[in-house]
């Protein structure tokens, strides 16, 4: 079993043919298949870098802490100490929000290379070559890692992805193996040559021409 890994650069898998696919796949073949793949992610991206999303956030905290700062302090609102709830309320309301759109857009990443990478498997597991996604270096399976420990795994790094190709080498050793059609080649039991036409042989030489073909052809003769 030969296993090749692309990984996600940006938005895009790394769609470089080199040596490890000879062989196995033809360059008109993965380039097809990484034009699907590269597809999807630029339907579905994955989300940034989680340090991103969560500078993006504390920005937000703090525009919003600033404002109602000012609408206490200075437009005389000392009065009404209820106002300090906003802050608090904003931050919960849209810490969950972030969270769930985050995770929303990770989803649907992984669901749309699944069922891609399971549409492809359908003809080209035949060949003994299979597609999958992962996530950490650990499977992705319908939409979600086939271990939930990945997610704590990096807590504000990026998340890694990689389509994974892996080549059954029994399919390559089936092909090599095939047996081919046996060359026949005719080896003649008897050579006769007839002697040309308009040149007649001498009278002792037609008598041993017509022993030998007497000697080949008896029956024949007979007739």
């Amino acid at each position: 079993m030969k296993t090749v890994r692309l990984g996600l650069l940006g938005r895009r898998f790394d769609d470089q043919y080199t040596f490890d696919f000879q062989g196995y796949l033809s360059v008109h073949d993965f380039n097809s298949a990484m034009c699907l793949f590269n597809e999807a992610v630029r339907q579905h991206p994955p989300p940034g870098h989680k340090a991103i999303w969560i500078g993006t956030l504390l920005t937000l905290w703090v525009v919003v802490s600033g404002t109602v700062y000012i609408l206490w302090n200075f437009l005389l609102l000392k009065e009404n100490p209820y106002i300090l709830l906003i802050v608090p309320s904003i931050m919960l309301l849209t810490a969950i929000l972030w969270v769930w759109r985050y995770r929303y857009l990770h989803s649907i990443f992984q669901r749309s290379l699944v069922e891609l990478c399971s549409r492809i498997n359908a003809s080209e597991n035949i060949r003994g070559v299979n597609y999958r996604l992962t996530k950490h270096g650990l499977d992705v399976q319908h939409g979600q890692s086939t271990s939930e420990s990945s997610n704590s795994t990096v807590t504000c790094g990026k998340t890694r992805y990689a389509l994974v190709i892996e080549f059954d080498d029994r399919y390559r050793e089936l092909r090599s193996q095939q047996i081919q059609p046996p060359e026949f080649v005719f080896f003649p039991s008897a050579y006769h040559a007839y002697p040309p036409l308009g040149n007649p042989l001498p009278d002792e030489k037609q008598d041993s021409y017509r022993h030998s073909r007497n000697a080949v052809w008896p029956d024949y003769e007979k007739q």
